[in-house]
Order: structure tokens, then C-alpha cells, then sequence
């Protein structure tokens, strides 16, 4: 009754066309019900259940995001032809918020790791200064007090805090410490006659010494030519004892060791702890006592320098914040041991130490 257009498309035409469109949707269709399949723990996909766009990858896991993207690419643009920009531009923002989660994952899994990594080190940092704390309690027991801590020894000769903890807590040579020490650089008594720490002790030498307080095995005791390296200890001898810290890096020596843990030992007279005036002899701790080693800088690093170097930063990192009037430090009344971290740097906000402190601007 009623003539074609000429632009019209014959019937015939108009099927084939629908049925084109009617195919390619069943086709997206049995590819998701293919990608549920897949994804299911509990089914075992076929082989013929498995849509081109998830097929498994031929190389490893870490590969297998890539391949489902350039594959899920592939299967769109084949799609693309038969439904349109439209179904392009959905396509489009699946693929982005794809790259979107997976990006979001990886950062993830970054942070979540690099913690994991640091945090068991940190761990067994602290079950090293409680270790120490418990030496130190008893040579107090024995011996009356804890070891001095003073920049030099009796004769004037730099030995500072930590050298004069590994004495005390293990002795100059590791068999324990000479009950008649005074403490002195050369290892000889208070006369500065004797040798407290010969090479080979005899059944005497031994039967004077008390402890050693930890095991030589876990002490983590190192001489100062192994971390700084020989001919980098400054003022101090290269074969002086000192504790190192459960963050190892290779040294110049060639061993992988961490940073010597610095000893503090409160002054008894001590009143104050003036931030302002470091040098105020009323301060109750002395920053002065490790200053020299903390100035030896980073081992195989000579650009680093130490945030500790400067007498304020000892002051503000070991301030307590219970004490509601004047500053007080923590642990006024014992000893103070500090570890420089994570990043190997004195004065650092990764710094553990044997008490509980925040970093402070």
C-alpha cells in the first residue's frame, strides 16, 4: 500500500542488523557469566567457560593485572564495533576505575610492607635496651652505681659513655669487668700501673672480674675500627668496645653493623634540664658525654651529620612532659641509653630509646 523510501533499509536489512546487535550482547553476556565463573573459589572453570578477556597469564602473578588489561582492551574494541560509542565510553571508565583500585592496592602494599619490615626491627631494638637496662641494674648491685658516663676519663683521654658502658657491662676483652677499673682509656688501673685487660688473663685477672651481665653471643658488641673503619675513630682508639644497635648497614670495615647505642648516666647533684643553656652545669644529664662519638658523623657518609651535634636537640628529645613545673628529663634519676633508628641518624624522630619520648620541633 505504501511505497519504500529510497533511504530506507529493506526488511531484510533491518533483521540481519538486529540480529548482528542480539549476538554480540549474548556474547558480553556469556563472558561476565565466564569472568563469575572464574572468579568463583569454590568452581573449577572449563577451558571454553573462560573469557578471552581473563584468560589466565603464561608468566606469573605479577603480570597478570597487565594481561587482563590489554586483553579486556581487546575484547572492548571488538565489542565497540558492533555496539556503539556509547558502550566505548563505559568501557573507558570501567578500564580507569580498574587502574584506579589497582593503583590504590599497590600503595597499599607498599606501606603495609615497608611497616612490616621495620617495625619487628624495632622490636627487637627494644628487647636489646631492656637487655642492657638489666646488665646495668646489676653491676649496680655489685659494684654500688652505675658506670660513669663522662667525655673523658680520669687521666683527661676521650672515652666516653658508650665505651664505658660495654666495660662495664662486659668488660674490655669480654670476659667481664676488672673489679679494680677506674674506667681509664688505656685499660690500666687507677695508678695507671697495672693492665686490667691483658691479652691473656691468668686465673687471678679472672677471679677479679664480675659478670659479664649479657651473653657475649647477643651482646651486639662491636670495636669502633668496625663500624667507623681504621683510621676514622677520631680521638679514640680503634679497638674500643662498644654496644651497636639492631639496625646493621655495611661499614667501611667491610661488616654489616648498626650504630653504637650512647650511654647517659645522671648526674646526682643534677637540678635542672635547661634547654636554653645546654652548658648549665646544674643540668642534670651532660650532652657533652657522647658529643665526640656523635661527632664521627655517619660511617661512610661524610656530607651526614647528626640532628644530635646540636646540644638543644639532646635537651628537647629527652625532656619529659609529666613534670608540671620546671623541665625535667626522663629518667632522672638512672641512665639514659638512646639507639639512632631506622635511618642510622642521632636525633632523628625513629630514635629508640629506653624510655618513652616524642620528637619535639
Amino acid at each position: 500500500m505504501f511505497a519504500a523510501r529510497p533511504f530506507d533499509s529493506p526488511p531484510e536489512a533491518d533483521s540481519a542488523q538486529g540480529d548482528k546487535k542480539e549476538r554480540a550482547v549474548e556474547m558480553i553476556r556469556r563472558r561476565r557469566r565466564g569472568w563469575d565463573r572464574f572468579c568463583s573459589a569454590d568452581q573449577e572453570p572449563r577451558p571454553d567457560s573462560v573469557p578471552f578477556a581473563v584468560r589466565p597469564p603464561s608468566t606469573s602473578f605479577v603480570l597478570f593485572p597487565l594481561d587482563v588489561v590489554v586483553c579486556w582492551r581487546h575484547d572492548c574494541l571488538r565489542a565497540n564495533d558492533r555496539l556503539g560509542k556509547g558502550h566505548a565510553m563505559r568501557n573507558h571508565t570501567a578500564l580507569f576505575v580498574f587502574l584506579l583500585v589497582l593503583l590504590v592496592l599497590v600503595s597499599a602494599h607498599w606501606y603495609l610492607t615497608r611497616n612490616i619490615r621495620i617495625n619487628p626491627v624495632n622490636v627487637r631494638q627494644l628487647a636489646q635496651l631492656r637487655s642492657i637496662e638489666t646488665g646495668l641494674e646489676l653491676f649496680s648491685h655489685e659494684v654500688g652505681g652505675y658506670p660513669p658516663s663522662d667525655v673523658n676519663d680520669p687521666a683527661g683521654v676521650p672515652y666516653c659513655g658508650a665505651m664505658k658502658l660495654a666495660e662495664a657491662v662486659l668488660g674490655r676483652d669480654l670476659c667481664g669487668f676488672h673489679s679494680r677499673s677506674g674506667f681509664r682509656a688505656d685499660g690500666l688501673d687507677p695508678n695507671g700501673e697495672t693492665t686490667l685487660y691483658p691479652n691473656e688473663p691468668d686465673k687471678e685477672n679472672l677471679e677479679a672480674r664480675k659478670g659479664p651481665y649479657l651473653q657475649r653471643e647477643n651482646a651486639n658488641a662491636y670495636r669502633l675500627a668496625d663500624v667507623y673503619g681504621k683510621g676514622n675513630t677520631g680521638p679514640f682508639d680503634e679497638g674500643l668496645l662498644v654496644f651497636c644497635d639492631t639496625y646493621p648497614q655495611k661499614r667501611p670495615s667491610g661488616k654489616k653493623t648498626g650504630m653504637p647505642i650512647l650511654y647517659y648516666r645522671a648526674r646526682p647533684k643534677g637540678t635542672a634540664h635547661d634547654v636554653n643553656d645546654p652548658d648549665n652545669p646544674a643540668n642534670i644529664y651532660d650532652y657533652r658525654d657522647n658529643q665526640v662519638l656523635v661527632g664521627l658523623g655517619v660511617p661512610g657518609e661524610p656530607n651526614a651529620v647528626h640532628p644530635l651535634s646540636d646540644p638543644r636537640r639532646f635537651y628537647l628529645n629527652t625532656m619529659s612532659d609529666k613534670s608540671p613545673g620546671p623541665s625535667r628529663p626522663c629518667q632522672p634519676d638512672s641512665f639514659i641509653l638512646i639507639s639512632a633508628g631506622y635511618d642510622g641518624l642521632y636525633g632523628t624522630s625513629d630514635d629508640v630509646c629506653n624510655f618513652t619520648w616524642k620528637y619535639r620541633e
